[in-house]
C-alpha cells in the first residue's frame, strides 16, 4: 500500500510553516531593534555616569578644600580667641 499524499495537507503544513518562519522573521528583527535600542541607551548611560564621575571628583576636591579652609579658620578664630583671653587677663591685673 503507498501512502498518498494529500496536496491540501501539504498546502496547510506548507502554510504554518511559512507562518512560523515569517513569525520568527519578525522576532529576529523586533530583537535587532531592541538590541540597537539598548546599546544606545547603554552609550548614554555611559556617558552619564563618566559626566557624574567627573561632577564627583570635582565636588570632592572642593569639599577637602573647604574642610581645609575650614581648618585654617578654626585655627585663626581660636588664636583670636587666645589673643583676647590674655588681653582680658592683662587688663585685670592692670586694673588691680
Amino acid at each position: 500500500m503507498k501512502s498518498e499524499v494529500n496536496p491540501q495537507t501539504v498546502d496547510i503544513s506548507f502554510a504554518r510553516l511559512e507562518e512560523r518562519i515569517r513569525q520568527v522573521t519578525d522576532l529576529c528583527r523586533d530583537l535587532r531593534v531592541e538590541r540597537i535600542l539598548m546599546q544606545k541607551e547603554i552609550a548614554g548611560l555611559l556617558l552619564q555616569i563618566e559626566t557624574l564621575t567627573d561632577e564627583k571628583r570635582k565636588l570632592e576636591r572642593r569639599i577637602d578644600y573647604l574642610v581645609a579652609d575650614r581648618l585654617e579658620l578654626r585655627q585663626r578664630v581660636e588664636e583670636i580667641l587666645d589673643a583676647v583671653a590674655t588681653l582680658e587677663i592683662e587688663a585685670e591685673s592692670v586694673n588691680k
